[in-house]
Formats: structure tokens, C-alpha cells, sequence
């Protein structure tokens, strides 16, 4: 059983054949959908989806008559996705896209092929993207379309900045059990600059008012940290 890889870089000839038939199994149906999208994309054709969730995808031509199909689903004994009935020829004729973009060139699909140089190249610009995409793939697309793309990609790399905070929590957790004497608070800055700072974390001694630093771990978050603020 060959699992198709997902097809990050490759030339634009190679996508023409990536959806190849029946019984060609993918990872998941992230994997399957992005793939479709390569194929419709170097293939100058576009598709709508029939059914799309993640256990069944069934995927038609745009225009209505056309028998051009491809319908996949989950094996649930081994958890892959794979094409079960498909019909990869077009019986609308020459009926390609006549437009410089494609509507399957979205956000999501920027996401998954700007990536992994996204990963080694974070100051990698939506302009820059838009070149690269236009040289390699002859597609002429938005900058609002290529801004959320690299947004989504950066997401996904290092997760919802939202969810980062859940460290400050983490480490309040820890200052109290090395130091269970101490004072600590989570609260979070208005926008007129008042209030506690998101994610502030004080240690004071009992009594006196005054900070402690009794733990190593303490000292080095401290000395890190310096006041122990974290700004969003």
C-alpha cells in the first residue's frame, strides 16, 4: 500500500499527474484536498465539492455536464483516505480556465506550499510570496490572498498566540511550588494602558513586601525575564 506524500515544491508538471486513480491512498483528507487543488491548479480547471467532510469528499467539474468525478473516503480499519470511484476525463471540452488566478489558489493552498520556507524564513513578505507563486506556478494572485496565507502558515508553525499564554500559567504554577510563601497574579492591560500587564508574575515574601528569590529556578526566570512581564 503506497501513501501519497504531500507534494510541498514540486514543479507544477508533476502536479498534472498527482491525482492518478483508483485505490491511491493519501494520509488524511487534508492531504487528499490539497492535492486535488495542485492537480485542478496545473491542470487549468477548477472543481466544486458535492460532499466534503472527514470522512467522504466527493469532487465534481464547475460545469454541470461534465463527467469528470472523483469521489474518496476513509478506510475506517486503518485510518487512511483513498480514491474509491473516479472519472478523470472531462467531457466539457476545452473548457480550461481563462483567467491569470484560480479560484483554488487560496489562503489554505498559499499555507501549504509557502510552509516550509516559512519555517526557515519568517521575514519571508507576502510580495515575495506573490513573485515566487507568479515564476513558479503562473499565477497572478491578490496580496490580501497571499497576507493570509503566510497568517494561516505562521499559525499553524507556531500556533495561536492566544494559546501561548497557557506558559504563564505554567510558570506561575511553578514559582508557587518553589516558592509557596509567594504572591502571584495573571491579569491583563486594557487598551488605555491600565490595569494588571497580561501574564504578570510577582513573587513576594510574606510580611515584609519584599521579592524573593529563594529558588535557583526563580532567580534565572527572574534574571531572564527581568520585571516578569509579558506584553501580547
Amino acid at each position: 500500500m503506497e501513501i501519497e506524500g504531500n507534494p510541498l515544491g514540486n514543479s507544477i508538471d508533476a502536479w498534472r499527474h498527482c491525482i492518478r486513480g483508483e485505490n491511491q491512498f493519501f494520509k488524511d483528507p487534508d492531504d487528499f484536498r490539497h492535492m486535488l487543488k495542485n492537480y485542478s491548479i496545473a491542470n487549468n480547471r477548477s472543481f466544486k465539492y458535492m460532499k466534503n467532510d472527514q470522512q467522504k469528499i466527493i469532487a465534481v467539474c464547475i460545469h454541470e455536464n461534465c463527467k469528470w468525478r472523483v469521489y474518496a473516503s476513509l478506510y475506517k480499519s486503518d485510518k487512511l483516505f483513498s480514491i474509491r470511484k473516479c472519472n478523470l476525463e472531462h467531457t466539457c471540452g476545452d473548457a480550461t480556465l481563462r483567467t491569470r488566478g484560480h479560484p483554488k489558489a487560496d489562503a489554505t493552498w498559499i499555507a501549504q506550499i509557502m510552509k516550509r520556507k516559512l519555517r526557515t524564513q519568517p521575514a519571508y513578505t507576502p510580495c515575495g510570496m506573490l513573485e515566487d507563486i507568479r515564476d513558479d506556478y503562473g499565477l497572478e494572485l491578490q496580496y490580501y490572498t497571499a497576507w493570509r496565507g503566510k497568517e494561516k502558515a505562521m499559525r499553524d508553525i507556531h500556533g495561536d498566540e492566544t494559546t501561548c499564554y497557557d506558559k504563564l500559567r505554567r510558570y506561575c504554577r511553578a514559582l508557587k511550588m518553589h516558592n509557596p510563601g509567594g504572591f502571584k497574579k495573571v491579569g491583563k492591560r486594557g487598551r488605555d494602558g491600565e490595569g494588571t500587564s497580561q501574564g504578570e508574575c510577582t513573587s513576594k515574601s510574606k510580611g515584609k513586601g519584599k521579592k524573593t528569590d529563594k529558588n535557583p529556578t526563580t532567580r534565572r526566570w527572574s534574571r531572564r525575564l527581568k520585571t516578569g512581564v509579558f506584553y501580547p
